[in-house]
């Protein structure tokens, strides 16, 4: 009987396993559901969280790559004057 509970656990939460899982995907799994419930974590609250979290570091991806054309845009400019 163990071994035909372990069997469904593993096939219930590897199912993504071929590809990245979504946030659903990885919200749904029964382990990460037990252990949010043993932590007394809130799915909604920590989906909240985690959009916070991706909104911040889109705008520090997106604050660096603007940093980084301006850069490279001075770099050209101060080439073409040693040229």
């Amino acid at each position: 009987m163990h071994d035909s509970v372990l069997a469904e656990c593993r096939e219930e939460t590897m199912d993504w396993f071929a590809g990245e899982p979504t946030l659903d995907d990885t919200l749904s799994d029964p382990i990460v559901q037990a252990m949010m419930k043993r932590d007394d974590v809130q799915p909604e609250g920590f989906r909240r969280f985690l959009r916070d979290v991706s909104g911040r570091l889109d705008a520090l991806a997106s604050a660096r790559r603007d940093a980084r054309a301006k850069h490279r845009n001075w770099l050209r400019r101060e080439s073409r004057e040693i040229d």
